[in-house]
């Protein structure tokens, strides 16, 4: 369920910009143009992320492997200070560009 709520979150804008563009009087190329860039800007960066495990696989996993035992080493407060943080300073960058 929660899967469902964040990913029909994420396609109200879907949902929203080919409403937008209905009404408005763009033709039916630019249109469709819109919505190939809209989906291949959504999907790239899973896609990337795939070639790179394809590519790099065995590097990858030694590294994976060296990030989470140093994780398992730090005491879990810390981790959860380091990602709230990380969160607060990409919330407010988030806020800034939407004020601006």
């Amino acid at each position: 369920i929660i899967v469902i709520i964040i990913e029909f979150v994420t396609a109200l804008t879907y949902f929203y910009s080919i409403v937008l563009m209905n009404h408005q009087t763009i033709e039916t190329t630019p249109s469709i143009l819109i919505i190939i860039g809209y989906n291949l800007v959504m999907v790239l960066p899973s896609l990337l992320l795939l070639g790179v495990n394809i590519i790099y696989k065995e590097r990858l996993q030694q590294f994976l492997i060296k990030i989470r035992s140093k994780l398992n080493e730090a005491p879990i407060s810390s981790l959860l200070v380091a990602t709230g943080v990380i969160g607060a300073v990409f919330f407010n960058i988030g806020l800034r560009g939407i004020l601006n």
